[in-house]
C-alpha cells in the first residue's frame, strides 16, 4: 500500500525473477466476468438456482455430452528415406 496525492493505494510489486502469469489469467478472467454482470445480462445467482434444480445425474450426462470427444489414433506415417550426400569436395 502506497500513500499517493493523500490517498492510499494499492499496487503489486513482482518479485525479481517470479512469474506473474497465475496473476494476471485470475485478473482476465474477473474482467470478462465483470462485464456482462455490470450489465445484467449475466445473472450466475440464478444459473446457480438453475442448475441445482436439476439431479446430478442429468447434469452429469450433460457434462459427458458437452465434452469433446477424444481424437482418433493417428495413422503410421512412413518413415522418410534416407539422404545421401557426397563426400566430394
Amino acid at each position: 500500500m502506497e500513500k499517493k496525492h493523500g490517498f492510499t493505494t494499492r499496487r503489486w510489486n513482482l518479485p525479481r525473477g517470479r512469474a506473474n502469469e497465475a496473476l494476471d489469467c485470475r485478473v482476465y478472467a474477473y474482467a470478462a466476468l465483470c462485464g456482462p454482470y455490470a450489465t445484467r445480462k449475466l445473472r450466475l445467482d440464478r444459473i446457480a438456482d438453475m442448475i441445482e434444480t436439476i439431479p446430478a445425474a442429468e447434469r452429469m450426462a450433460a457434462v459427458d455430452a458437452a465434452l469433446p470427444s477424444p481424437p482418433p489414433p493417428a495413422a503410421p506415417t512412413a518413415k522418410p528415406s534416407r539422404v545421401h550426400r557426397s563426400r566430394w569436395v
